[in-house]
């Protein structure tokens, strides 16, 4: 079932303005009706009338070939933004550290993983993006590379690790290793939620 159009109240991010906009929770593409890639973005994204900032509301979809997917993103517009929030970021520095870092993830995380993290407001602090031999993280206010999780393929997904923190202290003061590990972990999840 595809829900009705519902109005909705958003307060931008960027600059505080509340406004009124309408979107659908949900989308069935396979009912006939046709709804384009444009469609699907207005339907399920929201743009500011005075600083043009877009924010994505949540939304399940179901493909036409019966594909379900969650978020307001297409793969199109996904791509669009990683490539925009890569070029933006800064590499890796010289000083890094290594840290004993073990993760596995099945075929559906790393569907999830590569979607990555895109900030979409000002208080979303971290893009993450999942390359082919690594899972990166990046403070998005600064566009800088804190985190590095090698990855490597196996026949169920992929294995994660080691980790390497950036360890330039005009960058990130770090503190520890378990600290390191434990914001990425809590970042791993927060991508796998899709949030």
């Amino acid at each position: 079932m595809t829900s009705p159009p519902e109005e909705i109240s958003v307060k931008c991010p960027g600059c505080g303005k509340l406004y009124q906009d309408w979107r659908r929770p949900s989308i069935n593409r396979t009912l006939g009706e046709k709804f384009d890639d444009k469609y699907l973005d207005e339907a399920t994204s929201s743009t500011c009338p005075d600083c043009r900032l877009k924010v994505h509301h949540d939304a399940l979809i179901v493909g036409e070939d019966g594909a379900w997917e969650i978020g307001g993103l297409s793969a199109s517009e996904l791509q669009r933004e990683q490539e925009h929030w890569d070029s933006k970021s800064q590499p890796l520095p010289a000083e890094l550290v290594e840290v004993s870092f073990h993760r596995s993830f099945d075929g559906a995380e790393v569907a999830k993983l590569k979607q990555g993290l895109i900030p979409q407001a000002m208080e979303d602090k971290w893009f993450i993006i999942l390359r082919d031999d690594s899972l990166d993280f990046y403070r998005s206010w600064t566009d800088l590379h804190i985190y590095r999780l090698a990855v490597k393929p196996t026949a169920s997904g992929i294995e994660a690790g080691p980790l390497f923190v950036n360890n330039d202290p005009q960058q990130y003061e770090r503190s520890d290793d378990d600290e390191d590990k434990e914001l990425v972990n809590a970042l791993i999840e927060l991508t796998l939620e899709g949030d």
